[in-house]
């Protein structure tokens, strides 16, 4: 395993952003050769929306990766409610 790949795990980044670093692709880089929104990228990467199989596989697919290596492991950030 790779320095950064290392450092990466470490920082719990999301398994997309680090298939995206790892590529050298922004995230509108990521968009265009996908389909998916910049904002739907940028809410996956924050853990703030849980992608549909069908976002995974487009993503998976402009990444050049297995879709089980996108699936997130931790939970999601929880919304605060507001009163």
């Amino acid at each position: 395993m790779r320095k950064i790949d290392k450092v990466m795990a470490q920082l719990k980044f999301h398994p997309v952003r680090r298939a995206r670093v790892k590529r050298h692709l922004s995230v509108t880089n990521l968009a265009n050769l996908s389909g998916v929104s910049r904002n739907t990228i940028c809410a996956i990467e924050r853990r703030e929306r849980t992608p549909l199989p069908l976002t995974l596989g487009r993503l998976s697919n402009a990444l050049e990766v297995d879709v089980e290596e996108l699936v997130d492991e931790e939970k999601p950030k929880e919304k605060l409610a507001v009163k």
